[in-house]
């Protein structure tokens, strides 16, 4: 036996109480939340593409940047004040304050960098040579003999002006007409008696430009130990005064003459 049930939709004019369920209350829907704006294009990431300018351009550029440069240093250049324009030196005049037989001192009148004018007393020797190219020469003389060290001759001679003696290049003045060289050998045979070769002559130089306009050549000699003329070298001095002792010298003894950093005034080294 079958039972047929029909189930019909309930009226909402008559509703059955048995049969309907209390309504549930209205749920008021709630806002949807804004969702967020997609974000625009993101920018690729990649290396950007190398600037390309043509040849013609990138020289104009290059000429651009450096006519710019140019014109900055100028105008620094130009403002600047911190290092001033030196003037040109040079001697307005030389007057003779005092004159004896081999010398003479001067007041000298110049103007410095800075265009001022100032005075300078400078030692002068009297008189002047023709055809020389300095006032003087001084003498490196090596001496060289078989079975022997090389030598360095020296002479010692007492100096007034120091009030001492001196260990000191052969050295003398030149001769009018006289070569550097031909009055260095003769100036080597006056004051040691040896007789040598010219190697080597310098410019003229300067000896003490702070004080004197004295000039002179270093000669470098050698000199041949085992020559008949040199074994027993004679000296001939002139009557000037001034002796010499011939001092032939080598690194035992030698380096107490360079420990001063001098060829001269070495006082009473050789007593």
């Amino acid at each position: 036996m079958h039972h047929l049930l029909l189930l019909h939709p309930l009226s909402q004019h008559n509703p059955s109480p048995s049969l309907t369920a209390p309504e549930a209350p209205a749920l008021t829907p709630e806002p949807p939340h804004p969702l967020p704006e997609p974000p625009g294009p993101l920018p690729a990431v990649h290396s950007p593409a190398p600037l390309r300018l043509g040849r013609r351009r990138s020289l104009r550029l290059d000429f651009a940047q450096e006519e710019k440069s140019l014109t900055f240093l100028k105008m620094a250049a130009e403002t600047s004040t911190e290092v001033p324009k030196t003037a040109k030196q040079f001697v307005l005049k030389e007057e003779v304050i005092v004159e004896r037989k081999w010398l003479k001192l001067e007041e000298t009148t110049y103007t410095d960098a800075f265009g001022k004018t100032r005075t300078w007393e400078t030692v002068k020797r009297v008189g002047k040579k023709k055809n020389v190219s300095a006032d003087g020469v001084a003498v490196i003389a090596v001496l060289q003999r078989t079975l022997h060290y090389d030598c360095i001759v020296l002479v010692k001679q007492f100096r007034p002006p120091i009030n001492g003696y001196c260990l000191e290049f052969p050295a003398g003045l030149i001769e009018e007409n006289e070569t550097a060289e031909s009055a260095a050998l003769r100036e080597l045979e006056e004051e040691t008696g040896y007789k040598g070769e010219v190697v080597e002559c310098t410019p003229a130089l300067c000896l003490d430009p702070g004080v004197s306009n004295s000039t002179t050549h270093i000669v470098s000699v050698t000199i041949n130990g085992d020559d008949a003329e040199n074994t027993r070298p004679k000296q001939k001095l002139d009557d000037g005064g001034m002796s010499h002792s011939c001092v032939p010298s080598n690194s035992k003894n030698l380096w107490k003459l360079f420990h001063f950093q001098r060829t001269t005034y070495c006082k009473e080294l050789m007593n």
